[in-house]
């Protein structure tokens, strides 16, 4: 028979918990990254509907600015 002492009882445990915090470490992380990626997502999203919005105002001014007026 294989004798566990106290010590590799505390070793195993160690290195259990050490895994342990690793593994919750990378899950956190990665819900983090993807919260990360769907607000750059939006920013890049929303700056370009305000770009668009400010071409289509600036080329509504020029139409009426080249439309003559009767």
């Amino acid at each position: 028979m294989v004798n566990i002492g106290y010590l590799d009882i505390l070793q195993i445990a160690q290195t259990i918990g050490i895994v342990g915090t690793l593994l919750i470490t990378l899950y956190f992380s990665n819900r983090q990254i993807r919260g990360l990626s769907i607000d750059i997502e939006t920013k890049v999203l929303s700056d370009l509907d305000e770009k668009m919005h400010r071409l289509e105002e600036h080329l509504l001014e020029r139409e009426w600015e080249v439309v003559p007026v009767f």
